[in-house]
């Protein structure tokens, strides 16, 4: 027997819904990445914050050289904050990418799925209206004498 269109296209729907679950993983990673970088601006938002009370609390004459270092090591958690912020934005833009690929995994194999089931349908409806044909020549033969 001929396979129908719907068996046909059945394998090519399991390709495309693991090409689907392939992309939400990836994008899930992404996501968890995204996580982790805003985990580590957190610390560094805090670690500058404790160093800042720190600072005002200890309230000591320092040296000129000290106050110099301690602006640069200031101004090196600053640049760190400004690094980790910027990697944070770059992340999103990779979420969105991944994002994008995910859901045209998804619009793909949706199609196809409604593809299979209509043809389905639609082969079913081609087996009922046969069966019908048939009955009705059975029944006509069978009233001819």
């Amino acid at each position: 027997m001929t396979k129908t269109k719907a068996q046909r296209l059945k394998p090519v729907l399991h390709q495309a819904k693991a090409s689907e679950q392939h992309a939400v993983e990836a994008f899930v990673e992404q996501q968890n990445i995204l996580q982790q970088l805003n985990g580590k601006l957190q610390e560094l938002y805090h670690y500058r914050s404790e160093y800042i009370t720190i600072m005002k609390r200890e309230n000591v004459q320092t040296t000129p050289i000290e106050m110099q270092q301690q602006r640069f090591f200031h101004n090196k958690i600053n640049d760190a904050i400004n690094f980790q912020q910027q990697q944070i934005k770059n992340q999103q833009q990779t979420i969105q990418t991944f994002k994008q690929k995910w859901l045209a995994a998804r619009q793909k194999s949706g199609a196809y799925d409604v593809l299979i089931k209509s043809d389905e349908k639609q082969h079913l409806n081609n087996l009922l209206v046969n069966e019908r044909k048939e009955q009705d020549d059975l029944s006509q033969h069978m009233r001819r004498p």
